[in-house]
């Protein structure tokens, strides 16, 4: 995989849901934080001359109150999930703490993925964006999503044997 100057792509809005929601199923409950399994809504946040710096997704335990949410990237040459949090909603005032964090760290990120150039190719920040493309990729994999739920599945055996709870499934 070649990554130079010019050679990120944007990450739209939808994209990141469904990474988020697959990043969701192969992690369960990332950290153990008490963020929502299912993606509700997602807005992007722009800079001042209107560049894409983050989408937030957000989340909800039952499909109808959010339960948190997560930061992604609007770029594929950038690690796609950046924070989430078991907050209702991200706070944009200005002086907010997270929110202000978001808006320098991603733009830092992105100037610096934008202005790498192919004599970079053997830096640490070049092997970096070769790994967060990686990611992306296998966050858009469509994958079965039996993970959720899967205290409900209860195998049965043969009568006198009794039954056993199935804790996790890998899909391959």
């Amino acid at each position: 995989m070649i990554v130079s100057r010019g050679v990120t792509a944007p990450v739209p809005v939808e994209q990141a849901r469904t990474a988020v929601q697959n990043w969701l199923i192969r992690e369960g409950t990332p950290l153990n934080a008490g963020i929502g399994t299912h993606v509700t809504g997602s807005k992007t946040i722009k800079d001042k001359v209107g560049r894409e710096l983050f989408h937030v997704v957000y989340l909800s335990k039952t499909g109808t109150s959010t339960s948190g949410y997560v930061i992604v990237s609007p770029d594929d040459s950038t690690e796609p999930i950046i924070a989430f949090s078991s907050g209702a909603r991200l706070d944009e005032a200005p002086g907010s703490p997270l929110y202000m964090i978001a808006l320098r760290d991603m733009g830092h990120r992105l100037n610096a993925v934008r202005n790498a150039t192919a004599a970079d190719s053997h830096t640490t920040a070049y092997a970096s964006q070769v790994k967060s493309k990686s990611k992306w990729a296998t966050l858009m994999k469509p994958i079965a999503s039996g993970k959720q739920g899967l205290n409900d599945i209860w195998l049965l055996l043969p009568s006198g044997i009794g039954k056993i709870q199935i804790k996790s499934i890998t899909f391959e």
